[in-house]
């Protein structure tokens, strides 16, 4: 199964049910805001050093 890497918040785990390719920055449940490509690539980092 695969996962959208940059739906998951990379601190908290929190998941953004609604996430397009337009969305290039939201803003997480913990209040933080995200870049799209910066979350997605550091949620990939931390799978690869599991």
């Amino acid at each position: 199964m695969r996962r959208s890497r940059s739906r998951f918040r990379s601190y908290c785990g929190t998941r953004k049910a609604e996430l397009t390719l337009a969305d290039r920055i939201w803003v997480c449940g913990c209040g933080r805001r995200l870049d799209r490509d910066h979350n997605a690539a550091v949620n990939l980092a931390a799978r690869r050093s599991r």
